[in-house]
């Protein structure tokens, strides 16, 4: 499992929080989506096996949420 921060600017409210869950969630390989909203982030635990980072982009993209920066989260 993959955990990673994700840093989207665009988020600004929890119609933007829940649209991003929406988006994310039923995608294979996903397990896990929050989203920060006063931090503008997105917390995400994933199969890097079964869905790649840069699909998870692309979605957000489609959704109008661009990402701007990642930090992988080592436990």
């Amino acid at each position: 499992m993959t955990s990673v921060i994700l840093s989207v600017p665009e988020i600004s409210c929890a119609h933007c929080a829940s649209s991003i869950v929406a988006a994310l969630e039923p995608e294979a390989g996903v397990s896990k989506v929050s989203v920060d909203v006063e931090g503008q982030k997105v917390l995400l635990d994933f199969d890097a096996a079964t869905i790649s980072l840069e699909r998870v982009k692309e979605i957000l993209l489609a959704e109008e949420y661009p990402v701007e920066g990642e930090e992988v989260v080592t436990h």
